[in-house]
């Protein structure tokens, strides 16, 4: 006849055997069953690294299991904010209230140059600019008027000499060749009407137009 305490025993064991309950209980080595009495005998796991508590990962942070799915999170991040960055990039320019200018280079027509008309001055004796030249001035009109010539021409109005004539001269150059158009020498101011005055010059070349 088996007593309710070798069953109980045999129950133990069985379940030892079967990894149900841990082997530091049961039956020992000197012969004396262990049993822990403030707390129950837990099981024993057979594969403990399978179970895993499921953990939280902010975007940036490795797992330490899947590096592939870090880099995808992070490189889906990274995407996602240079798009924001062009996006604001875009904005940013078409609200700018910049607009691109056509450069022009006015110096262009005017194959005979500042540097050609000081060479001239300097051979009608004008050694100061700044006393001697009243004005000088460039036009480049697409039609003649009634006070300007057609294409591009300087004008020149200095104090120095022209054919051993000293006096103040006014002179027209072509713009491409240097060419004399009109030399004219300054005689003083005439009246005109009552209470204003007007140049008077000596005309001393014209260059004539071809038919």
């Amino acid at each position: 006849i088996i007593t309710p305490q070798e069953k109980e025993v045999a129950v133990l064991e069985k379940a030892i055997e079967s990894g149900e309950v841990d082997k530091e209980y049961g039956l020992q080595d000197d012969g004396v069953y262990k049993v822990n009495v403030d707390k129950e005998p837990q099981k024993q796991q057979e594969n403990a690294i399978q179970e895993r508590e499921t953990e939280k990962v902010s975007v940036g942070e490795r797992t330490g299991d899947s590096q592939e799915v870090d880099g995808e999170v992070r490189v889906e991040s990274n995407s996602q904010e240079t798009t924001e960055e062009n996006k604001e990039v875009n904005e940013t320019i078409e609200d700018s209230p910049l607009e691109l200018i056509k450069e022009e280079d006015l110096d262009k027509p005017y194959t005979y140059s500042w540097k050609n008309i000081k060479q001239y001055l300097a051979k009608h004796n004008v050694e100061n600019l700044n006393k001697q030249v009243i004005s000088i001035r460039r036009f480049n009109e697409p039609e003649a008027t009634e006070n300007t010539r057609k294409g591009p021409y300087w004008e020149l109005d200095f104090k120095g000499e022209y054919n051993n004539i000293v006096g103040q001269f006014f002179i027209e150059l072509d713009g491409i060749t240097g060419e004399e158009l009109l030399v004219k020498k300054f005689k003083g101011k005439g009246a005109l009407g009552e209470d204003a005055t007007i140049a008077v010059y000596d005309t001393l070349y014209v260059k004539k137009e071809k038919i």
